[in-house]
């Protein structure tokens, strides 16, 4: 067809950091699922917090994906977050519940998902799409 461009080749690390961010998103899912199974109030900010995040990830991996640089700025910025929670969680209870315990891997998953999505191969990809 005239007009349509062949796609860049996506490198392996921004197929990684997409896997990596997809599992966040899955386990802030996966963390609503067992919190709401415990008895936890629906309405709690915990729910609606990981359901807005866990909903946004997603998109924002699906988006990373094709290049897009939006959601590699607000994964960036939700990293360092994710990463906090986790530690806090850690240092605040030795006996830690359910469904803190489930998204404990959120954490790492998160910074290595940054890491790799600012990879140098990662950066000309983004370019090179970003100039399509």
């Amino acid at each position: 067809m005239i007009g349509v461009t062949e796609p860049a080749h996506r490198p392996r690390s921004v197929e990684a950091a997409v896997l990596a961010w997809a599992a966040v998103g899955v386990l802030a899912l996966l963390f609503l699922v067992v919190n709401l199974f415990s008895g936890v109030d629906p309405a709690a900010p915990a729910n609606s917090a990981a359901l807005f995040g866990g909903l946004t990830v997603l998109w924002c991996a699906n988006n990373l994906r094709s290049g897009w640089r939006g959601p590699r700025i607000y994964l960036a910025l939700a990293a360092p977050v994710l990463a906090y929670l986790v530690i806090t969680a850690l240092v605040s209870s030795p006996a830690l519940s359910l469904p803190a315990l489930v998204f404990l891997p959120a954490g790492p998953l998160a910074v290595t998902g940054a890491v790799l999505m600012f990879l140098p191969e990662a950066n000309a990809y983004v370019r090179e799409m970003t100039r399509r």
